[in-house]
């Protein structure tokens, strides 16, 4: 367990580790698993690059949404660099959706859009994961009309309101 603990802080990708295949993570004992994660985290407390989506991407084989987003969360509170922070953000609020959780969801994504106006993505995973599924498609075009004002990519942002707009028959 060491070494498995070891072997992740010294390389924290899922995809340096076969056993961290997403087929072969089930097949892990829980030891084994908390010995992976054990890894993560102390990658993720010396600042390696790649740790915290590995623990996310981890948390992610498991169907492990909400600790996922919650990695994603405390990182973004705890980093400095804006892109980087931004890209917690989006990360924390796609795991947040993917748990059902769209309240944290949207805060995420709105917070993201505050740090990186003119950033597409976290418009369109607001309009997709948040907007869409809630049926709020008037939110969702005022969501646009935001971001297009900030500088994002408009033809993004429509498309992914016309998305969600044809799975909600409209």
């Amino acid at each position: 367990l060491d070494n498995i603990s070891w072997s992740v802080f010294a390389s924290p990708s899922l995809s340096t580790h076969y056993y961290l295949d997403r087929r072969i993570v089930s097949w892990l004992s829980e030891p084994e698993k908390a010995a992976v994660e054990l890894g993560f985290r102390r990658a993720i407390q010396h600042q390696y690059d790649g740790a915290v989506e590995g623990l996310a991407e981890f948390y992610n084989t498991q169907d492990r949404f909400a600790d996922a987003a919650q990695t994603y969360s405390w990182a973004a509170k705890a980093e400095r660099a804006p892109a980087l922070r931004e890209n917690y953000l989006v990360g924390g609020g796609i795991a947040y959706a993917q748990a059902g959780d769209t309240v944290s969801a949207e805060r995420l994504f709105d917070d993201a859009i505050l740090e990186e106006p003119d950033d597409e993505r976290p418009y369109r995973y607001l309009i997709t994961l948040v907007l869409g599924p809630r049926h709020e498609l008037k939110a969702a075009q005022d969501m646009i009309v935001h971001g297009v004002r900030a500088g994002a990519d408009g033809l993004r942002l429509y498309d992914a309101l016309a998305a969600v707009a044809q799975s909600d028959n409209d």
